[in-house]
């Protein structure tokens, strides 16, 4: 697979969870003080889902062993991403 065509899958997948990454770590570190301790678990727990999605999107651009499309990877970025969503939905519950 050409390096253009990597970076076209990778880059909006990249801004994306780069963006929910700097989202979220912006409101951990701004709300340490005021949230509950299992607030701030489920919120770090996010954290660390997104920053996998933040890599594995950035994988798909570096990797040269590429050969087709990174179904594979691009489904795992969706599912961590919906897990990340579900994890905000039970953190409204504390």
């Amino acid at each position: 697979m050409r390096l253009s065509l990597r970076w076209r899958l990778a880059f909006p997948l990249t801004v994306l969870t780069l963006l929910l990454f700097v989202a979220t770590a912006g409101g951990l570190w701004l709300y340490w003080e005021v949230d509950s301790p299992a607030r701030r678990a489920l919120t770090a727990f996010m954290c660390l889902m997104l920053g996998i999605t933040v890599g594995i999107s950035v994988s798909i651009a570096i990797d040269r062993r590429i050969e087709s499309v990174p179904w594979l990877r691009m489904g795992a970025i969706v599912v961590f991403v919906a897990l990340t969503t579900g994890v905000a939905w039970v953190r409204t519950m504390f």
